[in-house]
């Protein structure tokens, strides 16, 4: 499990370096916008800095909540779709697919926690430069919302490889990944995910772990079978 952890990081290193790159710039921009924009100073200027808060007019929160959700989805879709498309049967040979795929949830999560620090820790920055405090006064509340970001990231990633696993076959991932975005859209506005406990976000997380790897049991045939373009 560990070489597939190593081998995972290093392939993102290899490949996906410039997308975590344009995607950080992006998410600097909006973030420095959100924070240095003087009418907006507040509670809910922090949040949706971060993206974790937005009405249905402020449309940089918006992108910036999309934009950490859908590279996410796509570093998670491509780490496992590397695998099917090249060694999926000699992986499959040397290790259970419960280790291979807990390995995959694992790198998942280091790249969400290691995102979102460097987001969080840029926002906080430029409050304190602004003069804001928000941090300065509420920052147990920032490190809960941290933890509470990172499970609803690792959430959505894991809908999104149920999805991508149920429609391998049709071996349209662009489609598939403007249909994920707009789903998150939808349910982010609908449902304020971040006022749920810890415990049932958890219990909704290994729910979710045990469907894919039920799904995964269900369609391995299919899967070895693949040929990805």
């Amino acid at each position: 499990m560990r070489y597939l952890i190593t081998n995972d990081l290093q392939y993102i290193k290899r490949n996906k370096v410039k997308l975590l790159l344009y995607c950080l710039v992006a998410l600097f921009i909006g973030i420095f916008f959100k924070l240095s924009t003087g009418y907006l100073k507040s509670n809910y200027t922090f949040y949706s800095a971060l993206g974790l808060k937005f009405e249905s007019t402020d449309i940089i929160a918006l992108l910036i909540f999309l934009i950490q959700q859908i590279v996410l989805v796509i570093l998670a879709i491509d780490i496992i779709e590397k695998d099917i498309s090249n060694n999926m049967a000699n992986i499959f040979l040397r290790m259970n697919m419960t280790k291979w795929i807990i390995s995959k949830i694992a790198i998942i999560i280091i790249l969400s926690l290691i995102l979102k620090a460097i987001i969080y820790i840029f926002a906080i920055n430029i409050d304190l430069l602004m003069n804001n405090s928000y941090y300065i006064n509420n920052w147990r509340y920032v490190i809960i919302w941290y933890a509470k970001d990172n499970l609803i990231t690792l959430f959505n990633c894991l809908c999104s490889l149920i999805l991508y696993i149920i429609t391998l076959s049709h071996k349209n991932k662009m489609l598939f990944i403007i249909v994920i975005g707009m789903t998150l859209f939808l349910y982010n506005t609908r449902f304020d995910f971040f006022k749920m406990k810890f415990t049932f976000i958890m219990l909704t997380i290994i729910m979710l772990d045990i469907l894919i790897i039920m799904l995964l049991r269900v369609k391995r045939k299919e899967i070895l079978e693949v040929k990805l373009i």
